[in-house]
C-alpha cells in the first residue's frame, strides 16, 4: 500500500496537468452521476469515442493538456449526437448551464465586493500609517503610507471598472449591483 501512495505522490508531482484533469474529470462525472446517472453514462461513451477516433487519427494515445477544450467539446457533440433527448432532460446540459451561470454571477458580484473592501481596508491602513509616521513612529516607511494609501483606490477602481464592464454587456439584468447571495 505504502509503495501504491508513493507512486500516485510522484505521479501528482511529475505528471501535475494530467493529476488535476484526471481528479476534475472524476468530480465532474461523481456528481454528474449522482444528479442524471444517463448523462454521466452517455457523456463516458462519448469520451471514449471521442478518444479512440482521436488515437486513430493522431497515432498518439496520450491525451496532451492542449487537447483537452478539443476533447471535452467533442465529448459533449457525440453526446448530443448520440442521444439527444437524455442531454436536453431535465437536469441534462440546459439546467447545468443555468445553473453555472447563476453561479459565475454569484462569484463574480463577490469578487467585485471583494475588491472594494480590500481597497477600503487599504486605504484605511495607508491613513493609519500616514498617522503614525506623523507622530514620529520610525518604523513607518513612507512606501507603505504610499502603497496602501493609492493601491486602496485603485482596488476600488478596479472593482468598479468590472462592475461597469459586466453591466455593458448584460450583466445587470440577473446579477450585478446586488450583494453577493442576491441581496
Amino acid at each position: 500500500m505504502q509503495k501504491l501512495s508513493i507512486q500516485a505522490h510522484f505521479f501528482a508531482v511529475m505528471e501535475s496537468e494530467k493529476f488535476l484533469f484526471m481528479l476534475g474529470a472524476t468530480i465532474f462525472f461523481g456528481v454528474l452521476g449522482t444528479r442524471n446517472p444517463a448523462l454521466a453514462a452517455w457523456l463516458l461513451v462519448s469520451l471514449a469515442v471521442v478518444h479512440l477516433i482521436r488515437t486513430f487519427l493522431s497515432g498518439a494515445s496520450s491525451l496532451k493538456v492542449e487537447q483537452i477544450a478539443i476533447t471535452c467539446f467533442g465529448m459533449v457533440a457525440v453526446c448530443l449526437l448520440l442521444q439527444p433527448d437524455t442531454a436536453h432532460a431535465a437536469g441534462g446540459f440546459s439546467a447545468w448551464a443555468k445553473a453555472l451561470k447563476t453561479q459565475l454571477g454569484d462569484i463574480y458580484d463577490a469578487g467585485i465586493y471583494a475588491a472594494y473592501g480590500v481597497g477600503l481596508g487599504a486605504t484605511g491602513v495607508g491613513v493609519n500609517n500616514g498617522i503614525k509616521k506623523s507622530k514620529g513612529d520610525q518604523q513607518v516607511t513612507t512606501a507603505s503610507i504610499f502603497g496602501y494609501g493609492l493601491g486602496g483606490p485603485v482596488m476600488m477602481m478596479l472593482g468598479y471598472f468590472a462592475d461597469s464592464a459586466a453591466e455593458t454587456v448584460g450583466g445587470s439584468s440577473s446579477h450585478m449591483n446586488k450583494l453577493p447571495g442576491g441581496l
